[in-house]
């Protein structure tokens, strides 16, 4: 179901930001999940890449440390570039999501849940993913002014929050989003010079 190492480390992550030590996740899974098979040693073996997570491991787990399951399963702070090895091999984490029927409504992160930031990222990513068409046919317009020019400054503050988390757009959104800037720094020209002048 996955790869290795890297759901392990990225189980570590979460669970120590969660607070945990192996041993008290593993109560406080079996606690919650009283017929649950993880144990210290599960968590330790999964953590290290010695042992594959069942599905049923991974959603108690995801439960008690309050993560989505996705976030232990691909790296959504890399949305974009495809996974090399393992299950998911080709696809990329956006790609994952939408395998587990996962969206931008869908996908939720509890406030100040360990991987918030994640789900930002990936839904975020998921919805520029969904625009992309709509606003390559504004900015390769004769008159993209006249527009749904709503949907560009939307682009450009997505795709700003996006480089304010450390992601970079891949290199066929590159091109439209630079388009888009350009598009949207005019309007704000001319909206601003107007009320200058009123």
């Amino acid at each position: 179901m996955n790869d290795f190492p890297e759901v392990g480390k990225r189980l570590k992550t979460y669970r120590l930001a969660a607070g945990y030590t192996a041993e008290t996740l593993a109560a406080a899974v079996s606690k919650k999940f009283p017929n649950s098979g993880v144990s210290r040693q599960l968590v330790f073996n999964i953590e290290n890449g010695r042992r594959r997570m069942d599905l049923s491991s991974l959603i108690e787990i995801a439960r008690t440390i309050n993560v989505n399951p996705l976030s232990i399963l691909c790296d959504l702070d890399r949305p974009f570039m495809r996974i090399e090895s393992g299950s998911f091999s080709g696809l990329t984490p956006m790609g994952v999501c939408r395998l587990f029927g996962a969206n931008e409504f869908s996908l939720c992160a509890k406030e100040g849940a360990p991987d918030a930031r994640q789900i930002k990222v990936v839904c975020t990513a998921i919805e520029l993913t969904n625009q992309v068409d709509s606003v390559k046919e504004i900015v390769e317009s004769e008159d993209p002014e006249g527009s749904n020019t709503g949907l560009l400054f939307s682009w450009v503050s997505e795709t700003n929050l996006l480089n304010a988390l450390g992601v970079e757009l891949p290199d066929a959104m590159k091109d439209i989003d630079s388009k888009a800037r350009k598009i949207v720094t005019l309007i704000s020209s001319y909206i601003n010079s107007v009320a200058y002048n009123e």
